[in-house]
């Protein structure tokens, strides 16, 4: 019997080439919820301050007598803006009933103004200068329509209050009264530009 010796080991070969990817394992379990972050700024959408109960004096059919060269705050409405810039749309709107004498014209002049606070923003006129009333007006009313809309950018955030006044000026002809009669303002406050 012949008895061989095993020989030395020989050099390392090359790596050969990598297997092809086995199949993925099963998803692991979720883990818990983690904790809620803090609660962000408010959003840059608009916010409307309606005609509503808790808005009182923003709408009201009730009249409101007109005195000569007085001003009469004949609508109210508190505002809030959140953030610096943000932008008042205010919308209102008033129907002046004049009761006339009876003589075929008339005339006469209503200053309709819109307040922030103590702060005129702006003023119109409502007239009717030397208006001939239709011979079913006389001894009758005659009604006009006014509407005002504004937009206003607040100094600061904070709530303001927003009013319409009325001032019954003297210049008026063939006229014994002047009533507010339905009214009404509601405002939205929008995003800064």
């Amino acid at each position: 019997m012949i008895v061989c010796r095993r020989g030395r080991r020989g050099p390392r070969g090359l790596q050969g080439e990598a297997g092809l990817p086995g199949t993925q394992g099963p998803q692991g379990l979720q883990g818990d919820l983690g904790i809620a972050g803090p609660e962000g700024p408010p959003g840059p959408g608009a916010v409307y301050f309606p005609v509503a109960s808790d808005l009182a004096g923003a709408q009201s059919e009730a009249p409101e007598s007109l005195t000569v060269d007085s001003q009469e705050t004949v609508l109210t409405l508190p505002v809030t803006t959140t953030i610096d810039g943000q932008r008042v749309k205010i919308d209102s709107m008033v129907n002046l009933a004049v009761t006339t004498e009876g003589e075929d014209r008339f005339g006469f002049r209503v200053v309709y103004s819109l307040f922030r606070d103590a702060d005129l923003l702006v003023s119109i006129f409502v007239s009717g200068i030397d208006y001939s009333a239709p011979a079913d007006l006389l001894l009758g009313v005659y009604e006009y329509a006014a509407s005002l809309t504004w937009t206003d950018i607040p100094p600061d955030p904070d709530t303001y209050t927003y009013t319409i006044r009325l001032i019954r000026v003297g210049i008026e002809s063939n006229v014994t009264t002047i009533n507010a009669m339905t009214r009404a303002i509601n405002a939205i406050v929008f995003p800064p530009a």
